[in-house]
């Protein structure tokens, strides 16, 4: 495929989701990183798609999040490997928490068969599997609905979450460095904020 019409496409992709990783495009061109990040400067230099760490979203307006529907396939065995190394930090009768995500998700689904955790979630499609697989309590913090996300979010789903006592929390954030995490959302910035200031 020639360069102009992979940007053709890339550009399809990221009008039709809005925000796509770099990752994600590599692996679906199957082309490097490098080719991705030269189809990206060319179309930023025509103001098509804007740049942000690791991802490229569409030129103008704010920045959304990916569709859960979209994120489930993305690094599907990478999901699978965290899920397995968190599963080996747990010790008996623990008190977890598992943010919203399609990572937390495969960590409950890793964690499911056991019967001495107390699950604390605010993601709706994480609470459904534990209900189906899972002998363990499971509690699903309320709060305003993110119908896109499929997860409680906002100020009281916060203050209900400060009120667990968690011996170990998954949190998912759209990146991190040395200072802490962000979100693309604020009102899911407020559940991360309020177990960061509560725990």
């Amino acid at each position: 495929m020639i360069p102009f019409q992979r940007q053709k496409l890339l550009l399809q992709i990221v009008e039709e989701c809005e925000y796509v990783s770099i990752n994600f495009l590599t692996s679906h061109f199957g082309v490097s990183h490098m080719t991705i990040r030269r189809d990206i400067a060319e179309l930023e230099k025509h103001q098509k798609v804007k740049a942000v760490s690791g991802e490229v979203r569409k030129a103008g307006g704010e920045s959304t999040e990916l569709p859960r529907a979209f994120k489930v396939n993305i690094a599907r065995d990478a999901k699978t490997a965290i899920a397995k190394s968190a599963a080996n930090l747990l010790n008996f009768e623990k008190v977890i928490y598992l943010d919203a995500g399609t990572t937390c998700y495969e960590i409950a689904r890793e964690l499911a068969t056991r019967n001495d955790l107390i699950f604390i979630t605010n993601d709706i499609e994480t609470t459904n599997l534990l209900i189906k697989l899972t002998r363990s309590e499971v509690y699903f913090i309320g709060g305003r609905i993110d119908k896109e996300n499929g997860s409680s979010v906002g100020l009281l789903a916060s203050e209900t979450l400060s009120k667990f006592n968690i011996d170990l929390a998954f949190i998912s954030a759209a990146a991190f460095n040395a200072t802490g995490i962000s979100s693309s959302d604020e009102n899911k910035a407020q559940i991360k904020k309020g177990f960061l200031w509560f725990h």
